[in-house]
């Protein structure tokens, strides 16, 4: 194949590598993977500049309610994970991945 063809089938595998990257925390990975499939583009951007926000303000040494940290980005409060803390570091670590992959996924989806 030309090089039109390998940009077609490079660029499916490089997406993939990016959304594979493991996240330390199962909740704020599921958290991820909804708003991607059901936010609109407009409050994709809106949570990722939440995230953004609340990523600037983590302390890595204290440990977050997942409830809190749901709110944060999204202004919703979950019933479930109830009493689930989120190590700073691990979050840290997630939102940068949330920040990333979400801003992406707004950027490219209509």
């Amino acid at each position: 194949m030309g090089a039109a063809g390998n940009t077609g089938i490079d660029g499916p595998r490089k997406r993939r590598a990016h959304t594979d990257i493991a996240y330390h925390n199962p909740l704020i990975k599921q958290l991820r993977d909804q708003q991607v499939r059901v936010a609109s583009r407009d409050k994709k951007l809106e949570h990722v500049n939440r995230a953004e926000r609340l990523l600037a303000e983590l302390d890595s040494s204290r440990s977050y309610p997942y409830e809190y940290l749901c709110y944060r980005i999204t202004e919703y409060r979950p019933d479930s994970a109830a009493g689930v803390a989120v190590p700073g570091k691990d979050l840290a670590h997630d939102l940068r991945l949330f920040v990333e992959g979400r801003f992406r996924f707004g950027k490219r989806r209509r």
